[in-house]
């Protein structure tokens, strides 16, 4: 009867970037320069605001929640890319950080992002200001005016 087998580690290492740059060689690179895009746009801003709505969100850890976003990003962006035409027009309806909408820009996709952007007091503009640079036509749900026309 054989013994038990080898301990398991008492460390777990994953290389998240390693793994999804694997298994999406084309999405990723779109995914990671938007999170790295969005967390330099956010350093120093006081995201205090998003909390307003949910409290829970209050000293929140951001930069974790938009590393592990692109594990979503490269499978949003694969599946988009495999049912819309290359250069296609994608809505992020919720766009919040923008880092799917910038990943998806960055793919070729023609990208229309909206968020409540006036609700979070500025909190966002630095994204906001991104994404337009990027070619993304950011609108606001507050805004009455703002279309999806074209």
């Amino acid at each position: 009867m054989a013994g038990p087998g080898p301990s398991p580690p008492e460390v777990l290492t994953i290389d998240m970037a390693a793994t999804l740059s694997a298994e999406f060689p084309e999405e990723y690179p779109h995914a990671a320069a938007a999170t790295d895009r969005v967390l330099a746009a956010i350093q120093g801003a006081d995201l205090s605001r998003l909390a307003r709505h949910s409290p829970a969100l209050l000293g929140y850890d951001w930069t974790g929640y938009l590393r592990c976003s692109a594990a979503r990003i490269v499978r949003a962006h694969r599946a988009v890319a495999a049912h819309a035409p290359a250069g296609g027009r994608v809505l992020d309806f919720g766009s919040y950080f923008g880092n799917f909408a910038l990943a998806l820009r960055a793919g070729g996709f023609r990208v229309d992002a909206v968020d409540s952007y006036a609700a979070y007091g500025g909190s966002l503009s630095g994204c906001v200001s991104l994404m337009r640079d990027a070619g993304i036509a950011v609108h606001d749900f507050g805004d009455d005016s703002a279309t999806l026309d074209g």
